[in-house]
């Protein structure tokens, strides 16, 4: 949607169009590579998920703001 609505713009990330659109920003991703979900530390676990739910947050408005 965003590439469509902002062609001359060469990245339209999810982080590009939050601050694009003036929104809050992503979170930096939390560092678990090579890690399997087990193998988290409960303070790991629970950086993702506010992670993901930040993501979903700023994706919808984003949808919000580009619909508007």
């Amino acid at each position: 949607m965003a590439r469509g609505l902002y062609p001359k713009f060469e990245r339209n990330s999810l982080a590009d169009i939050a601050i694009r659109l003036g929104l809050e920003n992503k979170l930096e991703m939390p560092n678990f590579k090579g890690k399997r979900w087990k193998d988290l530390t409960p303070e790991e676990r629970e950086a993702i998920k506010l992670y993901n739910i930040r993501d979903d947050d700023v994706c919808a408005a984003a949808y919000e703001a580009m619909v508007a």
